[in-house]
């Protein structure tokens, strides 16, 4: 069972993207077929048990909302190709409706840095989260991502909706570095492969600068923030070497 995650994530990022996220106050949503990580949710993970138990299942815990004759038509359809073409084509068809939005638990994990900030460019957003987050009204789960050495299958059952929770928060063992906490909603419908989605007030709690950050651009960030979050208590730090050790420490910064 992944565990729900409460406390603070940090989301890393080019130093323009950064800025056009604090102004527009948004935070990326990606399906797992537009991550860096060619194994995101792949069917070899899954096996199926009674699908016709399964499909009734599915249809009325996700679908709930749906009129009957929509929910009927959509199990049959989901039953039809799963035994004409097998589980894969299922699978996949599920995980590209599926979508996330993917953080750290640290800001000093230094090959993060150099992939999402553009080699210690950018900033690093910290944000605070309970274990649901309200994005433009649906609920999302803060989840924490569970590593694993093996392809450890995970078995489909008609009553088992944390299949889905354990499928968007598996990775290889080889990822552990980034720690990483994933907001998910299960009921998230998207036809594109990245979207943003505006964060709750008060929710960014600090800016932390990178190794190469500028300083013009470092002024505008605090600019930004001064313009658009006028009544909200944002810090800023920045991240240095460590002498003793290969580290990153984080050092609180006044403007």
């Amino acid at each position: 069972m992944n565990d729900l995650y409460s406390g603070l994530i940090y989301k890393y990022i080019d130093i323009e993207g950064g800025k056009e996220s604090l102004k527009n106050k948004t935070i990326q949503i990606s399906k797992p077929t537009a991550t860096n990580d060619p194994f995101e949710c792949h069917s070899a993970m899954v096996e199926m048990g009674n699908i016709e138990k399964y499909a009734n299942f599915l249809m009325d815990s996700l679908h709930s909302d749906w009129s009957i004759a929509k929910r009927r038509k959509a199990r049959s359809v989901y039953v039809h190709n799963y035994k004409k073409y097998g589980i894969k084509h299922v699978i996949e068809k599920e995980r590209t409706r599926l979508a996330f939005a993917s953080f750290s638990k640290s800001c000093t994990v230094i090959p993060l840095w150099a992939y999402y900030s553009n080699n210690h460019t950018g900033i690093c957003l910290c944000y605070e989260v309970d274990k649901h987050v309200n994005l433009e009204g649906q609920d999302y789960f803060a989840m924490v991502v569970n590593y694993q050495e093996e392809m450890e299958k995970l078995f489909i059952s008609e009553k088992d909706i944390d299949f889905y929770k354990k499928w968007l928060t598996r990775k290889s063992i080889e990822w552990q570095h980034e720690r990483e906490v994933r907001l998910v909603n299960l009921k998230h419908f998207t036809d594109l492969e990245k979207q943003r989605l505006i964060y709750p007030k008060n929710s960014l709690k600090k800016i932390i600068f990178g190794l190469n950050t500028l300083q013009e651009d470092v002024e505008e960030v605090i600019e930004i923030v001064n313009k658009y979050y006028p009544e909200e208590s944002i810090r800023f730090s920045e991240v240095e070497l460590n002498n003793k050790m290969f580290l990153l420490d984080e050092i609180d910064i006044t403007t």
